[in-house]
């Protein structure tokens, strides 16, 4: 389980929502870092679902999935150097922030949240409505 605390003074947080500690005003993060498994990868799921457990979401967290993800990789080569690039606009809305408004919706829906609002006129606009329309 992913714990939040201040990263000043160690006061353990209520939710990964708090930013600021109550006790001393500090900022709350990730005191142990960030943590990955590689045995808790969950190949039966989808795209980025696969690693889901290293989202630290709350344990009612839905998989909402549109198919982001697992965008293709388009070779290219520049100055003798062939690299590859993600075609990020084959995501389900056309945006690169899919896989993060995915995680979001998701974490929302699972703390509870039955309406937000994103303020954005771009990709994480129409990334957000998208899985919070399926949501």
């Amino acid at each position: 389980m992913t714990v939040y605390a201040c990263l000043d003074c160690g006061e353990k947080a209520a939710s990964a929502a708090e930013h600021q500690c109550v006790h001393c005003g500090g900022m709350v993060g990730l005191p142990d870092g960030i943590m990955f498994d590689t045995e808790k990868i969950k190949p039966d799921l989808p795209g980025i679902w696969r690693f889901q457990e290293s989202f630290g979401l709350p344990h009612a967290s839905p998989v909402l999935t549109l198919g982001e993800g697992n965008t293709p990789l388009v070779p290219v080569k520049i100055l003798d150097h062939e690299l590859y690039l993600k075609l990020e606009s084959c995501n389900p809305s056309g945006s690169y922030k899919d896989r993060l408004a995915a995680v979001l919706v998701s974490a929302l829906a699972g703390s509870g949240v039955r309406s937000a609002v994103e303020d954005s006129s771009g990709n994480a606009g129409a990334a957000f409505a998208a899985y919070a329309a399926l949501a």
